[in-house]
């Protein structure tokens, strides 16, 4: 079953300049085909789609978009500039487990786009999505090598601004930070996800850690760049407010308790690095489930 849904009465560019190519290639979607993955039991999963024009139009346009009413149960649209367009898809609730794939049709129009009777040229458009749902059965709290004895499977290295590395020696991390940046997101080493959290429970994360010198990070349980809560952005914070252990150069163990504000199947672990040159060591990382109060 197919519907309709505004994604908004009003006008796509503004007059700004510029010109654009002939046909239904000025306006083209980022990301070309929308993906997304979510399991069993999770809130509705998020997705953006931002449409992007090449052209100028001075005329009062209308957007829609035709939406598969068994995939996706709502849109919400916010021009981001004259010639730009973030569509959040919202991704039913409860889906068959497989992959669901199909079309979005993206209609620009001089009348009403339910009806669209004066498409404006090259409409319509065709996004193709495929949402995989996976089932979550077997899925458990457990860090996978949170001892590092597989080296840094399943961790990263990533950097904002300024520049790091991560290696593994003897069990331990080391994240060797060679520009700073300027505050503690800059950088940072993270888990890449598989952490089954649910709505309400009360979890605790555990680790080991240690410096070159006398610093701070930041430790947190993430959304993991799906996002669940509907805010627009991927990567909330699970525990608030977030941990910001002392480092000294002892390893020490550190541990923190939060209760999931959502049910996450895939959350993931992240030690913000930035704004000290003192390099880091992890070990012994864990999320655990706590017994009920």
């Amino acid at each position: 079953m197919r519907k309709r849904a505004l994604l908004g009465l009003s006008c796509l560019l503004a007059a700004c300049g510029g010109g654009g190519s002939s046909g239904g290639g000025w306006l083209t979607f980022s990301p070309s085909q929308l993906q997304g993955v979510t399991y069993e039991g999770e809130p509705a999963l998020n997705l953006q789609l931002r449409a992007i024009s090449s052209r100028t139009i001075s005329e009062q346009l209308y957007v829609g978009v035709v939406l598969d009413g068994t995939v996706f149960s709502s849109v919400m649209t916010q021009p981001v500039s004259d010639r730009e367009l973030d569509a959040q898809l919202t991704v039913m609730a409860i889906l068959p487990v497989g992959v669901n794939q199909g079309n979005l049709e993206v209609r620009i129009c001089r009348d009403d786009p339910t009806v669209c009777e004066q498409p404006y040229d090259g409409s319509p458009w065709h996004v193709p999505y495929q949402i995989e749902v996976r089932s979550s059965a077997g899925l458990s709290t457990a860090v996978q090598n949170g001892d590092f004895s597989a080296g840094a499977t399943g961790w990263g290295a990533w950097a904002n601004q300024g520049s790091m590395s991560a290696s593994v020696t003897g069990g331990v991390l080391k994240a060797t930070i060679t520009s700073a940046g300027p505050d503690a997101s800059s950088m940072g080493i993270s888990y890449g996800g598989g952490i089954n959290v649910e709505s309400g429970k009360a979890y605790r994360l555990s680790f080991d850690a240690k410096a070159d010198s006398s610093r701070t990070m930041v430790a947190m349980v993430t959304e993991n760049g799906r996002d669940l809560n509907g805010n627009g952005f991927p990567y909330d914070d699970y525990i608030i407010p977030g941990p910001i252990p002392s480092l000294t150069t002892t390893m020490t163990s550190y541990h923190y308790d939060f209760a999931a504000p959502i049910t996450n199947r895939d959350a993931g672990v992240v030690f913000y690095l930035g704004g000290s040159s003192a390099n880091v060591y992890l070990d012994n990382v864990s999320v655990t489930e706590l017994p009920p109060s």
